[in-house]
């Protein structure tokens, strides 16, 4: 198969890259061994053996010609990498619009997605519009009203009301949890520090002992 030839040849590639790293890795190291023992001649020998000792190891260091082999192996592993990207291309067309079949837009699907979206941005007049002319139906209900009270909850938390907040993530608290949101036990939290502002403690604690029974306890352990 077209597909075993292209892993195939992947393979080879892979193959050349790490035989080229490892054979780079170990040029360089055998640099690194000359250089420190040279090091270690220099520190250990008399001054007058710098020169000789220098001398000595740039002289290894150009037989070696690491950059020669270096050179030699990217040449290498380039040359298999353009054979495999020639195979690719052999393969595959590179033209991603033709690998797509001629489908009929769905102009339905695509104006609920509009839709959808003019409600998800709070453009409730618009997308009721665009419902009644491009869909040729009112706007449906069962789409608009979640995002309606979503705008509703969210004006009342920016105004500090909390309560249309709090029921709806009482109404939806086996869902929270599911999701692992603590939503709902933020908001009681909230409220709880309003009403201890608003109507002392007392009463704070008989809607934390409803809503927050932990935090009673807690309180009075301190």
């Amino acid at each position: 198969m077209e597909i075993n030839i292209i892993k195939d040849a992947f393979e080879r590639v892979a193959n050349k890259q790490r035989a080229s790293c490892s054979k780079t890795q170990e040029g360089v190291n055998d640099f690194s061994r000359e250089i420190r023992a040279s090091i270690e001649r220099l520190q250990s020998g008399h001054e007058s053996l710098c020169k000789a000792v220098l001398a000595e190891l740039k002289n290894k260091l150009k037989e070696k010609s690491l950059l020669s082999q270096l050179g030699a192996t990217y040449r290498e592993l380039m040359a298999y990498l353009n054979r495999y990207a020639k195979l690719l291309e052999k393969s595959f067309n590179p033209d991603i619009s033709k690998a797509f079949r001629h489908v009929d837009p769905e102009i339905d699907t695509i104006n609920q997605i509009i839709v959808r979206h003019l409600y998800r941005q709070g453009l409730f007049e618009i997308g009721d519009f665009f419902s009644l002319e491009a869909m040729k139906q009112e706007p449906a209900l069962l789409i608009k009203s979640p995002y309606v009270n979503f705008y509703q909850i969210l004006e009342s938390l920016t105004s500090g009301d909390l309560e249309p907040a709090l029921k709806w993530a009482m109404e939806k608290s086996s869902e929270l949890r599911a999701n692992g949101s603590d939503h709902q036990l933020k908001l009681h939290q909230r409220r709880f520090l309003e009403i201890l502002e608003e109507a002392g403690l007392d009463i704070a604690l008989q809607y934390a002992g409803t809503y927050l029974p932990l935090l009673p306890l807690i309180i009075r352990m301190k």
